[in-house]
């Protein structure tokens, strides 16, 4: 009888302990874990096979700080340089042969934005734009029209631009190397795996001034703006984001680290409108296609709450779709005939959009 007492004793003792682990706060825990490898640590000193300095530099707080859930707020202004263009190419009969023209209007130039990230681990939402420095482009507008293989025209001229983009996505972090689990040893696993959806917009416009002949070599209405154009692109997208991170050994520096994104957009639209005042004409086209996007960048994060951040981003994008042309007035292109009111639908159009954006970001997280 006394053995089934102390059985029942002991069986219910071993229940409460368990209870009672179960029940405790995360922090309790965590204390609680930080406590048993203190423990374990002097224990290991005594029998002369601690390791010095292997917990040196992991404190009660650092622990508790890196684990817990709490909401982040990370506020950045910077600087980049967007290189690249985006263009557009229509093909029509032309006299029995296959008509070609295609237009390339430059990016190339010096942007300044700003980054707003707000998150809860492990879902972080992030807001970004950019808008340009200069209207002066340092690339310029290239106009080439085709008659079957013969290269019929081609001209350049300067470009003056407005340049704005928007992003905003949502990162969700399934895999986080930062949890206090495992090995001992292991605490600070560096690393972080996570989905990324989000949404981009482009909105570009062009002042196109004079025109410079490649081919005939003349040069014509020098300072005069001579097309006008316009293009926004939507583009959502998915896709994966790594994140490696090491403890820096500097009284200055806390962390550095590697980040890198895939996305993939499956459903890109693009509304372009050209208006070419030369020849008293309207061109707009809707277009829809994919784009794959990516990026890399290194950060490094101060003790002060300071992160300075150096990356560069790649997208490219095509797509196809109609255009439609309107004379507003008389086509001095064409002789004998006045052409204001007539229009023509239906043109094969394809724009593409190829970039790469290398950005600098000054981060302070609150």
């Amino acid at each position: 009888m006394k053995i089934y007492f102390f059985g029942i004793i002991i069986i219910f003792y071993i229940l409460g302990f368990s209870l009672d682990a179960h029940a405790l706060s995360k922090e309790e825990a965590i204390t609680q874990t930080f406590d048993r490898i203190e423990h374990r640590g002097i224990e290991n000193r005594e029998r002369e096979t601690y390791q010095p300095g292997l917990f040196s530099n992991i404190t009660r707080e650092r622990v508790i700080e890196k684990t817990l859930g709490k909401i982040e707020f990370e506020l950045a202004i910077g600087i980049g340089y967007l290189s690249g263009y985006t263009s557009y190419e229509i093909d029509f009969p032309w006299d029995g042969y296959a008509g070609k023209s295609e237009l390339k209007f430059p990016f190339d130039n010096w942007l300044t934005g700003g980054n707003i990230s707000v998150g809860y681990s492990p879902f972080y939402l992030n807001f970004q734009g950019w808008t340009n420095i200069s209207k002066k482009t340092n690339g310029d507008m290239e106009d080439k029209d085709w008659k079957g293989e013969y290269l019929l025209s081609s001209t350049k001229s300067d470009a003056d631009g407005q340049m704005v983009i928007l992003d905003v996505n949502l990162l969700y972090n399934f895999w986080q190397g930062d949890k206090p689990w495992g090995d001992v040893a292991n605490i600070f696993q560096k690393g972080r795996l996570g989905f990324l959806v989000g949404y981009k917009y482009e909105n570009f416009k062009y002042d196109i001034i004079g025109v410079r002949d490649v081919l005939g070599g003349g040069n014509y209405n020098l300072g005069e703006k001579v097309l006008d154009y316009k293009i926004q692109y939507h583009i959502p997208y998915l896709g994966l984001n790594l994140q490696y991170f090491k403890d820096a050994v500097d009284k200055a520096l806390d962390t550095w680290g590697v980040n890198i994104w895939v996305c993939g957009s499956p459903y890109v639209i693009a509304k372009d409108r050209d208006d070419h005042l030369l020849r008293n004409k309207v061109a707009q086209g809707k277009v829809k296609g994919y784009g794959f996007l990516m990026g890399l960048n290194t950060f490094f994060n101060t003790k002060n709450h300071w992160i300075c951040r150096l990356g560069l981003d790649y997208s490219d994008i095509m797509a196809d779709g109609k255009q439609n042309q309107y004379w507003y007035g008389d086509d001095p292109a064409s002789e004998d005939y006045d052409d204001t009111g007539d229009s023509i639908e239906g043109i094969d159009l394809k724009i593409g959009s190829s970039q790469i954006l290398f950005w600098g970001l000054l981060q302070y997280k609150f």
